[in-house]
């Protein structure tokens, strides 16, 4: 299914606009769609008109469109569709976000100069083994990657990868409230393998009764695999210190953030989930695998912990860290905001876009296009 869009009205608009085009795989509250919504907020403050190709529709397209962004939905785009290299030749350039916006990249990169982001790790790797990624790859102007941990995927297929992490809003960290009568981890993320909460369940259950009397776990997020699911669940049984409370609005998602006094991502692979960065923000603890690419802009024991490897003994370990270090977290998270600030701002990302792009001094920053 595509929603048609009046491409005479667009050739009108460029007439007193230059036109970037974006590509994503779909509009729900995840990641992937909200580095596309950063993206397009600051093109669109560099005076572009933009056009967003969605491979599915969802929440986040109010939010793309109250910016002024013109919205497509195309579930199934093929590199030869017309109005895909019509648009391409209406573009100054093309961004295409995450590997599944294949087929977006490889009709674009044939009119105008794409570029094409990269996020994923053992998905990357499956996807690599087809000829029409390859091909895609080989075709696009650029590739970038948001973590070293993709671009090592990629620089197997392409050397000329450039490495960068995307940029989010500041989460204003909570003010100094009464104390709690228990440590509270959060974990969030939608419920799948690759996430890991099944370390985390583990964990738990390895811990000394002590350690649990003072603990509180919570998980958040949508069930992306039900089976998965349901064994983690059944784990669960037996330990009230855990809980799931499923998908979260934005407004609650950012709340509970600020709720927890850690935030642990125990992810098998994961390139920079923005849970990770909203943790550092809101001067949060942040605990994390060494399989999550945020640990690459990370020291151990100053703005992180980290744990030693990637398993349910090793986030046991982390958990116990964590609750000893729990007097010195304040600390931990102050040194985290400024991690932050320095890697992960919007202010860090909108010069990184704008430099790569080359279109820094090209149009006048500001509110132009809005």
């Amino acid at each position: 299914m595509t929603r048609g869009i009046d491409l005479r009205n667009l050739r009108s608009l460029t007439a007193q606009h230059p036109m970037a085009l974006l590509a994503t795989n779909d509009l729900s509250l995840s990641g992937a769609p909200r580095i596309v919504l950063e993206m397009a907020t600051i093109l669109k403050q560099c005076g572009y008109a933009v056009v967003l190709v969605s491979m599915a529709d969802g929440p986040m397209r109010c939010e793309f469109e109250a910016l002024g962004v013109f919205v497509l939905i195309d579930c199934y785009p093929q590199s030869d569709k017309p109005y895909l290299l019509e648009l391409g030749r209406l573009a100054d350039f093309a961004i295409a976000n995450t590997v599944v916006t294949a087929n977006i990249a490889l009709a674009w990169a044939s009119c105008v100069k794409t570029f094409w982001y990269l996020h994923e790790v053992s998905l990357l790797s499956k996807m690599l083994s087809k000829e029409s990624i390859i091909k895609a790859l080989n075709a696009v102007s650029k590739v970038w990657a948001g973590s070293g941990l993709c671009a090592g995927i990629v620089r197997d297929f392409r050397t000329d990868v450039d490495v960068f992490p995307y940029g989010v809003p500041p989460v204003e960290p909570p003010k100094d409230g009464a104390s709690k009568p228990a440590f509270c981890i959060g974990v969030f993320g939608s419920i799948e393998l690759r996430k890991g909460q099944d370390y985390v369940v583990d964990a738990v259950r390895m811990l000394d009764q002590t350690t649990l009397n003072g603990l509180k776990v919570d998980f958040y997020g949508r069930v992306l695999d039900r089976s998965f699911a349901h064994k983690l669940m059944k784990r669960a049984n037996g330990y009230p210190m855990i809980g799931f409370h499923g998908e979260l609005s934005r407004g609650d998602y950012l709340e509970s953030i600020k709720g927890c006094d850690a935030i642990l991502v125990s992810s098998r692979d994961d390139t920079l989930p923005l849970v990770s960065l909203d943790a550092l923000s809101a001067k949060r603890m942040l605990l994390l695998t060494p399989s999550v690419g945020t640990a690459a802009w990370l020291t151990d024991g100053v703005d992180a912990l980290i744990a030693a490897d990637t398993s349910s003994t090793a986030v046991c370990d982390l958990i116990k860290r964590a609750t000893a270090e729990q007097n010195n977290a304040w600390q931990i998270g102050e040194a985290g905001r400024h991690t932050f600030e320095r890697h992960f701002s919007q202010t860090a990302f909108r010069k990184e876009i704008i430099s790569k792009l080359g279109i820094e001094g090209k149009y006048e920053l500001g509110d132009k296009g809005r």
